[in-house]
């Protein structure tokens, strides 16, 4: 046999060799991929109450959590959503918030809504369950803590777990109703100290709603507390103006 034709017959296992070491390697790459992809697959094949039977025995129990400050242990919403977002999408199951209905009094948000649960087979295999919450909060987020607590809320009953007194970190948060003289005062003695222009003007503001603060400061200590510490504020910046315009 010639040296060319021996080259080329090693040549040619050394790149059949090759070629099935590809072919290998690829197969391996499908066989994981396909792997990958059936694991990402619902396990549950039920209808939407058989899905969530499966979500109830696999998840039993949440650990409540202690936090800084707090009297007691609550169960938080990420703590819940955390704790049960694998085992709905492990069976297939998908939810979301809809059809809200809120209503603002004072500081605190009033929520109605309905949560979806719902087969990810089959969007029209779904259970509907009506939830309700409230957020107390001093600035703009009385409405994203009604969502939070009515949503949690909707999981912790849908799924039988555990549940707990909840006043969600806000302890110190007291009930304002827009309604009640006592915060009317408050508002109108803010109103009126935003009005002056000079210490006289604050001085009469003082004069007008002291009686009135003192007893709105023994049911709303803090909201009180806070106009006070605004108008010791405001009597400082209007003394330093009347001073410096003195001196010109």
């Amino acid at each position: 046999m010639c040296i060319r034709h021996r080259i080329s017959r090693t040549y040619a296992k050394h790149v059949n060799i090759h070629n099935n070491s590809m072919e290998s390697d690829m197969t391996k790459a499908t066989t994981k991929k396909d792997q990958a992809v059936d694991a990402e697959q619902p396990v549950s094949k039920g209808n939407i109450l058989q899905r969530i039977h499966a979500v109830m025995k696999e998840v039993t129990y949440i650990q409540k959590d202690s936090k800084a400050g707090m009297k007691y242990s609550v169960v938080s919403h990420d703590k819940v959503t955390a704790k049960i977002r694998s085992a709905l999408i492990k069976h297939g199951i998908v939810t979301w918030m809809g059809e809200f209905n809120m209503k603002q009094e004072g500081n605190r948000t009033q929520l109605t809504c309905k949560v979806y649960f719902a087969n990810i087979d089959d969007k029209h295999d779904a259970i509907v369950v009506d939830s309700a919450g409230y957020g107390i909060d001093t600035q703009d987020k009385g409405p994203g803590k009604a969502i939070s607590y009515a949503f949690k809320y909707a999981l912790l009953k849908t799924f039988c777990l555990e549940t707990g007194d909840d006043p969600d970190l806000d302890q110190h948060v007291e009930y304002e109703n827009a309604e009640d003289p006592h915060m009317i005062a408050i508002d109108g003695f803010k109103t009126d100290m935003d009005l002056a222009v000079t210490t006289e003007d604050l001085g009469e503001v003082l004069s007008k709603h002291r009686d009135a603060m003192t007893k709105a400061k023994a049911h709303y200590p803090g909201q009180a507390g806070e106009a006070s510490a605004a108008y010791r504020m405001k009597l400082i910046q209007l003394r330093k103006e009347e001073e410096e315009a003195d001196k010109k």
